[in-house]
């Protein structure tokens, strides 16, 4: 079991409102998987190639967002990204509830069941509980 991670976010700050924001992205584990240092210069892996291109997709992605200053590292990313305005009628953080629900799919019997919930969940809208 892993230790319960304190929350390191300002208590009551929409962080869907238009700001700069510092952050830092960590590979798993600090996996060295995006390549590595030489002469005091990143030299990026494949892996640190495709985090690089994907990092810069996020603006074609969200138009309400401006990458500032990032690096990344071997092991992680530090990235300053910028919201410039509050995307749509309710910001980012208030969309999802904070946790999800999960199950392992077993066997194919269970997936089969599953796949038929998903699949009938429009037909039994009327009748379910999050209605």
């Amino acid at each position: 079991m892993h230790p319960q991670r304190k929350d390191i976010r300002l208590k009551g700050y929409d962080y869907g409102k238009p700001g700069m924001y510092f952050i830092t992205l960590c590979c798993a584990g600090r996996k060295h998987l995006f390549g590595e240092i030489e002469n005091g210069r990143m030299i990026l892996n494949d892996y640190g190639t495709v985090a690089n291109d994907e990092w810069l997709k996020i603006c074609k992605i969200r138009e309400n967002v401006k990458l500032h200053e990032y690096v990344i590292m071997p092991n992680h990313i530090h990235a300053i990204i910028e919201i410039t305005r509050c995307r749509g009628v309710i910001p980012y953080e208030h969309v999802w509830q904070r946790n999800f629900n999960d199950h392992i799919v077993r066997n194919y019997k269970d997936h089969y069941r599953i796949k038929n919930y998903i699949d009938n969940n429009p037909e039994n809208w009327e009748k379910d509980e999050l209605n």
